[in-house]
């Protein structure tokens, strides 16, 4: 997420992220992600689709145990 708002993108114009391998400088930040998709002021209106392989999937599933709900987005289902 550094990089795409260093490169002056918008996170909350993404509808999709795809994580093509397991490497920390590509899904590193996805703590960021998924916090900043569920807060209202973020002005995000649409799901944000997340595309990867089982140890994704695990690292999600790991970080919506640990914070019992508080990544479910806000505003949208």
């Amino acid at each position: 997420m550094d990089r795409l708002l260093r490169a002056g993108g918008d996170p909350r114009q993404l509808d999709r992220v795809v994580f093509t391998h397991h490497h920390m400088d590509h899904f590193g930040e996805i703590g960021h992600l998924l916090f900043s998709a569920r807060l209202p002021e973020q002005g995000r209106s649409r799901p944000l689709t997340l595309v990867g392989s089982g140890p994704l999937l695990e690292l999600v599933a790991a970080y919506r145990a640990a914070f019992a709900g508080g990544l479910e987005p806000r505003g949208y289902t």
